[in-house]
């Protein structure tokens, strides 16, 4: 063989590369006279002296043979020869088909090849193909008649006298297929992850849900003109044990302005004490103030109080201002420091016995709770002001008490607030509240429905978890009917809330003059007294104080007054605040569930999204999100939601379900 010739075989190699179905192999040369170590010259394979050896790496894990020389066997196993490969090819040997091929003396081949290029690779057989991943490497007179006696084909089998094949062999083994059209290749899972990840959004989902709501609209299953609106929990996949809680950072915190109240202190004496102050025109320093903390501090005292009393502790939630607090202040006092130390001559030392100055101790005590500071404010933007808490590897999941407690302690769990809107069992809107309750996810479905649909809502049913001033204004604005329960809807039918003599709405309502007032059970008048005004979260609730002037010697004075104490508060007289737009907003809604239309649409309403979320967790064990952040756990419901509905519309067109309209009354067996 011309050394040359062989001295770059890297074009030949890259045609058989891209003819065998991506083969990953790697080529070295020998030339002839070439001494290889603890190899006799004559004992090298292939034939004779100069050929090429082969070095095959299966592409993939399963096929991973490492690099094996392969050559003739020529005596004994020894120092001073190879031994050939083992029989087996690969791990599957014996259940595929491997086909030994010499690619040499080509002729006239297809496509150029260096004169005298002779090189011998394996390559497993797949239903008579060449599959994409190699076997191991042969070579050689003993894989010869391996290859004679797997019984793979006429035109598979190796020529143990020749030693070779033309590559016409690939050819008729491909001829042998029966003819049909290629495969359609299966896309791999990450086209799926970054088409979910990059190019699908909640929007695009909403838009697609709202195409096939408007078909089934045509079709006559949907009015859009009525929702039942309901939520379950659904825990997210955060890690156990990442909480952080909002009342835990308010005690830290407190701790730490105290810490730092120490340090201004100390930062002022040490002016003081050394004359630094009028020196360098540096003044006392003076603590920040953070609005809420006295009202933390109370109750850190009152709960160590109850602490030794074993009492349950107070919750801790405050929520203080600290969105202007900023660790400004505490670099001021920093760089003021630093300049001393430059004006001074003192250096700052670092290493093991090395002993600080008064002024780096006091820099470096400030610069660490500088950035406790600055971390407790992070986990305080993060929290918001609608949460108590988050967690660490899903900021946007909080932690929620869940049904299924199976430690029976209470336990709390990340998870988010699922809402849906159905009618006729379709699921028309999806929401993901991080809020542990139900009053302020209402109206954000509202707008949904309005914005895709326009004013087309005319009615809304929901459960007690939903009623609140809030959302019953917002229906009765937007004129839409409210079928929503009350919270007392099952206290309203007793008798003790019927016969409680302090309550309003037990007393006599009269108006004189334009002057609304109460007469109670003892005959006696409450005026009006003032009207107060309290917001919360952008919106002002309106309260109307009725008092009486004397309740003294009142017979029902102990059943009319709240917690009454004879002994302590003998003169005490009846004060009630009512919201009395909240009081028409609640009998109207009470009035609409109590008739004949209320009551089938309560009936609906639980069965159709109760039972939702009934076959989504028990029978489908859907239960546990599989992406964090509200937006990606979004997307992995909807496309849940959407792919029920397709369910629910196959069961219609084959009347599996028909739709709800009253319970059926059954003859009894």
């Amino acid at each position: 063989v011309n050394p040359p010739a062989v001295s770059d075989p890297v074009p030949g190699v890259n045609r058989i590369h891209s003819l065998l179905r991506k083969l990953h192999i790697r080529i070295e040369s020998l030339a002839s006279g070439l001494e290889l170590p603890r190899i006799r010259q004559d004992k090298v394979a292939c034939r004779k002296m100069g050929d090429i050896f082969i070095h095959v790496k299966a592409s993939c894990e399963k096929h991973r043979h490492g690099k094996q020389h392969h050559r003739k066997r020529q005596g004994q196993d020894g120092h001073h020869c190879f031994s050939p490969a083992p029989p087996q090819i690969g791990p599957c040997h014996g259940k595929q088909r491997y086909a030994f091929f010499r690619l040499s003396g080509f002729g006239r081949p297809s496509f150029p090849l260096p004169d005298g290029l002779s090189f011998g690779i394996a390559h497993c057989l797949h239903r008579r193909y060449p599959s994409r991943h190699a076997a191991g490497p042969v070579a050689g007179d003993q894989h010869g008649e391996q290859g004679k006696s797997s019984g793979t084909g006429k035109n598979q089998r190796i020529d143990g006298n020749h030693g070779h094949h033309s590559v016409q062999l690939i050819h008729d083994v491909r001829s042998e297929r029966p003819s049909q059209k290629p495969a359609q290749q299966k896309p791999q899972r990450d086209a799926f992850y970054d088409f979910k990840g990059k190019k699908l959004t909640g929007e695009v989902l909403d838009e697609l849900n709202y195409q096939f709501m408007r078909r089934l609209e045509k079709e006559g299953f949907l009015t859009l003109k009525e929702l039942y609106i309901d939520g379950t929990k659904l825990e997210a996949n955060a890690n156990r044990y990442t909480f952080v809680w909002r009342g835990s950072l308010n005690y830290h915190l407190a701790g730490l302005l105290d810490t730092i109240d120490a340090l201004y202190t100390k930062y002022n004496a040490f002016l003081l004490d050394n004359g630094y102050g009028p020196k360098y025109g540096l003044g006392d320093a003076h603590m920040f103030v953070i609005q809420g903390m006295d009202k933390v501090r109370k109750i850190i005292e009152k709960n160590r109080e109850r602490k030794l009393t074993k009492h349950k502790k107070i919750p801790n939630n405050t929520i203080i201002e600290i969105d202007h607090c900023s660790p400004l202040e505490i670099l001021k006092l920093q760089k003021n420091l630093m300049r001393i130390a430059e004006g001074e001559g003192i250096e700052f030392v670092f290493g093991k016995g090395m002993r600080k100055p008064e002024i780096q101790k006091l820099y470096e005590e400030l610069e660490k709770c500088g950035k406790r500071l600055m971390e407790y404010k992070e986990c305080f933007k993060i929290m918001g002001k609608d949460r108590n808490s988050y967690s660490k590897t899903d900021l946007e999941a909080t932690f929620m008490r869940m049904k299924e407690d199976h430690m029976l302690n209470g336990q709390l769990k990340p998870a988010y607030n699922v809402q849906i809107a159905v009618e006729n069992y379709f699921i028309v809107h999806g929401y993901i509240s991080n809020d542990r309750t139900d009053y302020n996810t209402l109206i954000p479905v509202l707008k949904k429905h309005r914005k895709a649909f326009g004013d087309k809502l005319e009615a809304v049913t929901a459960d007690s978890g939903y009623c609140s001033e809030k959302n019953l204004l917002y229906l009765k604005e937007n004129g839409i009917r409210s079928f929503i329960k009350l919270q007392d809807h099952e206290k309203r039918k007793t008798r003790a809330y019927k016969e409680d003599i302090g309550k309003y709405y037990n007393m006599t309502y009269a108006v004189f003059e334009d002057e609304h007032y109460y007469i109670c059970h003892d005959g006696r008048e409450l005026r009006h007294i003032r009207t107060e005004r309290k917001e919360q979260d952008g919106y002002t609730q309106t309260v109307e104080v009725y008092g009486c002037a004397d309740c003294s010697e009142c017979e029902y004075k102990s059943k009319c007054l709240y917690r009454y104490n004879a002994q302590k508060n003998p003169d005490q007289n009846k004060v009630m605040k009512i919201n009395e737009r909240w009081e028409e907003l609640r009998e109207e809604s009470n009035t609409n569930i109590q008739s004949e239309e209320g009551i089938l649409k309560r009936q609906t309403r639980s069965i159709q999204t109760e039972g939702h979320f009934g076959d989504i967790k028990e029978n489908e064990n859907f239960r546990r999100f599989n992406y964090r952040s509200k937006e990606k756990v979004y997307k992995e419901f909807m496309l849940y939601a959407i792919g029920r509905n397709i369910m629910k519309y196959h069961r219609f067109l084959h009347q599996e379900i028909e739709k709800f309209e009253g319970k059926k009354e059954q003859k009894a067996a």
